[in-house]
């Protein structure tokens, strides 16, 4: 270990500027930082954490922020329960800490949201700790620098993991610094599927390259057929062997959701009037851009909780392959329980309301980390705002303008959709398209790391 620790601290240092002092580093931005990359790629969190910390610079600001101007500042980078969390997190802070971010691991784990990881992250980088951090790119580089074949999500691995970080830190001057390195190295070059072992910092204590390189030179004299002549190269055995460590992973079976969306629309009563070529489905003088739109807001605890969506109804959940979305005549009668509820079953037929034929905008498909939900989406344009029922007005429900859905904040699923209404000759090409192949919305993953330097003070 001991060995490692050196290699690993002397990797990147300048021989002339090797006694550099640990930067001064934020432990709130640590903190928003490291919530941010949890399972999205750094290059998309960079303009996301800009955007936060200009919006609020301190733990006091986010503390007095409306949850509304949270969501909205963290629309688009999916897992919403993490701005949640930061949210009451800061209010915590606040309470219990005056304001400032405790420098120990056992305070740190009392604040809501922060769990082992991201207490290691903000006690070492920040404060300068001996405090380990594990996350999956740590775990695979320790797992191959010891030849531990197990899966990532082993719980024995995963306790070896800490336990290995905790003696690597322990040893050195600059924790956050070894911590830092650890996740870069894994991230960056001792990868998942193509390592770069040959220019890695440490392979001269790794068991995972000796082993492929003891048995690199007895394959390679076979495959001569007893040619003395020994090459470096092989194509069958090269470095890369060492992904036999750890093993791979076991991938937890996603689930179909097949859900019925209705987008209800109506004109803004103080809308100015604008001449525009009618729709083939919906007869209109007002730009659809200035019309407001029912949004339900989803429960405060599961998927994309507390979030503002279009109104809609699970129409099948299994963990089977099917993902067939229902006929439009189908889904609308799994929608009409749910706009009766809202505006009476009178409101769907009365003429003073003038209800255009409701529109099949086509089908979407969007991708969770755990479930996929696979989208039939209708238009239902009212001429003008229709009442809800009391009862109805109790849910959270709200008419927002596309303006308003912008500042609020709203995710990328609803985007897609809204883009649909907003756009109808698209939404006919999407229908086309989607008889073929849906179109498909990724939350991405990765496990790159912002240096300590990008959150100077």
């Amino acid at each position: 270990m001991y060995a490692f620790l050196q290699t690993v601290e002397m990797c990147g240092d300048d021989p002339d500027t090797a006694e550099v002092m640990p930067r001064n580093v934020a432990p709130y931005e640590t903190w928003v930082s490291e919530i941010m990359l949890q399972q999205t790629r750094v290059d998309t969190v960079v303009e996301y954490f800009l955007r936060w910390i200009h919006k609020f610079p301190t733990v006091a600001a986010l503390a007095e922020a409306k949850e509304e101007d949270v969501n909205a500042l963290w629309a688009g980078l999916g897992y919403y329960r993490r701005a949640r969390m930061l949210h009451a997190g800061a209010k915590y802070v606040m309470e219990n800490y005056g304001g400032e971010v405790p420098s120990t691991v056992d305070q740190l784990l009392t604040i809501p949201g922060i769990g082992p990881y991201t207490a290691g992250a903000i006690a070492s980088i920040a404060f300068g700790n001996r405090e380990p951090l594990v996350d999956g790119n740590v775990i695979r580089v320790l797992a191959r620098m010891r030849a531990v074949g197990a899966d990532p999500k082993n719980k024995q691995l995963i306790k070896f993991s800490w336990k290995a970080a905790r003696e690597l830190v322990g040893e050195c001057d600059r924790p956050g610094a070894l911590n830092q390195a650890l996740m870069e190295l894994g991230a960056t070059m001792c990868t998942v599927q193509n390592p770069q072992c040959s220019d890695c910092p440490v392979k001269s204590v790794c068991l995972a390259f000796e082993e492929v390189n003891t048995v690199k030179p007895k394959t390679e004299s076979a495959l001569a057929d007893g040619s003395t002549d020994s090459s470096n190269t092989c194509s069958l055995c090269d470095y890369t062997r060492v992904t036999k460590y750890p093993l791979k992973a076991k991938k937890n079976d996603s689930k179909n959701e097949v859900i019925a969306v209705a987008v209800v629309s109506s004109p803004c009563e103080s809308a100015p009037t604008r001449k525009r070529k009618a729709s083939k489905n919906v007869e209109t003088d007002v730009s659809r851009s200035d019309w407001q739109f029912l949004m339900s807001k989803r429960p405060e605890g599961g998927l994309l909780a507390g979030q503002w969506e279009f109104l809609h109804c699970k129409v099948r959940c299994d963990m089977s392959d099917s993902d067939k979305i229902p006929s439009f005549s189908k889904r609308k009668t799994f929608m009409d329980a749910r706009l009766a509820a809202i505006f009476g079953k009178s409101a769907l037929i009365r003429s003073d309301q003038s209800i255009p034929e409701r529109c099949d905008l086509g089908e979407l498909a969007h991708i969770f980390s755990h479930v996929k939900h696979h989208m039939g989406i209708e238009h239902l344009h009212f001429t003008s705002k229709p009442q809800l029922l009391p009862e109805a007005e109790a849910d959270e429900l709200r008419w927002m303008t596309v303006a308003e859905m912008r500042q609020l904040g709203i995710t990328t699923g609803v985007k897609k959709i809204l883009q649909l209404v907003l756009h109808p000759d698209k939404a006919i090409k999407a229908k086309a398209k989607s008889r073929s192949t849906s179109a498909v919305s990724h939350v991405t993953h990765g496990g790159k790391r912002l240096k300590a330097s990008f959150f100077k003070k």
